[in-house]
């Protein structure tokens, strides 16, 4: 590695290589599509730089190194960490049947949410669900469930709460859903999700500061 140095070297506030016990380093090296070394020295790599080495100083940064954000946003990952995992479902039968299991531990009128991670596409149906097939996991409970950051489904007791009918104005930038009978379908998309959302209670801070916590499997 000396003898043909780095083509890329960090030197971070902070560089957690995931290794028990390892505390954070302060420089990372990289050759070719490798990392090659890490330092607890923020200069401790530098004999490495040559005239061909990309070299960033960044002393505020921190550095996750193999760590795969798929347009995830770790924030909002983290709020999600205690919703209904739907991510889990095959199919909207099973989609549902999670749904139906938190209902029947939370408290009547309570917001049920979902994760966010999940893709219609994996689904069976390849379809979402609507607000009729979310009234039959729980009429009791206004139900968000939640498809990345710019589409919703809600069921019925949701679109009440929210005070949604057929006669709501369209917000510009936003679509109300409706099926094919032009009934509401509980969809929202964009501009139409503040809506519903601005209505359910934000975790505390003990409860986002939890969901940022990683798994014990980790």
């Amino acid at each position: 590695m000396t003898d043909h140095g780095a083509d890329l070297l960090i030197r971070a506030g902070a560089l957690h290589t995931l290794v028990p016990g390892q505390a954070p380093r302060r420089a990372l090296a990289v050759r070719g599509d490798r990392i090659a070394a890490v330092s607890a020295d923020p200069n401790g790599l530098d004999h490495l730089v040559s005239a061909g080495t990309e070299v960033h100083d960044l002393p505020g940064a921190t550095v996750l190194p193999a760590f795969d954000d798929t347009h995830t946003h770790l924030i909002f990952a983290a709020l999600g960490a205690h919703d209904v995992p739907v991510h889990r479902a095959r199919n909207i039968p099973e989609f549902l049947d999670l749904i139906r299991q938190r209902a029947a531990v939370t408290p009547q009128g309570e917001w049920i949410r979902t994760t966010t991670n999940w893709q219609e596409l994996n689904l069976a149906e390849r379809r979402m669900p609507t607000a009729a097939e979310l009234d039959q996991a729980t009429d009791r409970h206004p139900v968000l469930v939640k498809r990345g950051g710019h589409n919703d489904v809600v069921n019925t007791y949701a679109l009440r709460v929210a005070g949604i009918t057929e006669q709501t104005p369209v917000p510009p930038g936003g679509t109300i859903g409706r099926g094919a009978d032009g009934k509401l379908d509980g969809r929202l998309i964009d501009n139409a999700l503040h809506l519903v959302e601005h209505l359910v209670p934000a975790p505390d801070r003990a409860e986002r500061i939890d969901g940022l916590r990683p798994p014990a499997r980790w």
